[in-house]
């Protein structure tokens, strides 16, 4: 058990607005909530959507796997492009659909959360959720999640990280990430569920 400070207030207010929303779309008690998280404000940091359609697609194999894809009204396309193309009956899209307050509540609710260097994934590390974290440009040592159970997803090759807004190459450090790899950080994370 973590003893760290958690600076995100959550209202039960929230809480039961988030129950009910998730009842309304057919999440049970016992089903494995994975939150994915697929933009970023930079979309130098984003993996390729293909990527996160295959590992949900998988992730969806298991009835019990629900995923609920977030973001702001913003990254609404890029979250639509993904749910599409996903097995549908178990992935529901509340990009753009939910405040702040609401998102801190649905965030507690995840077993785990997929996301890219993202608000999202700090806020997870704060209540203590799990994180699987996909890095290319920016730097993990200064951005990581701080979870001790959270893994970080990344190529080490010579160029990343950049910490630039713009490729110089090709995205190399994020292309290079398989989805795979991603999966299989996902599944550590959820073994002992």
């Amino acid at each position: 058990l973590s003893l760290r400070k958690k600076n995100i207030y959550i209202d039960d207010k929230d809480r039961e607005a988030i129950n009910r929303l998730l009842e309304r779309y057919n999440f049970k008690e016992g089903d494995i909530l994975i939150g994915v998280s697929p933009s970023c404000r930079s979309p130098i940091k984003e993996w390729q959507a293909d990527g996160f359609i295959e590992v949900i697609n998988e992730l969806l194999k298991k009835d019990n796997y629900k995923i609920v894809i977030v973001g702001d009204i913003s990254q609404k396309g890029r979250a639509q492009k993904i749910k599409d193309a996903s097995r549908r009956g178990g992935v529901l899209d509340l990009t753009g659909k939910i405040d702040l307050n609401e998102l801190f509540a649905l965030v507690e609710r995840m077993s785990v959360l997929l996301t890219c260097d993202s608000a999202c994934m700090h806020i997870a590390s704060d209540l203590g959720v799990k994180v699987a974290a996909i890095f290319g440009p920016t730097d993990p040592k200064e951005y990581c999640p701080q979870g001790e159970n959270d893994i970080v997803i990344r190529k080490d090759i010579k160029c990343s990280p950049c910490k630039k807004a713009v490729c110089s190459f090709n995205h190399e450090c994020m292309k290079g990430i398989s989805a795979g790899e991603v999966l299989g950080a996902i599944r550590r994370l959820l073994e002992p569920i």
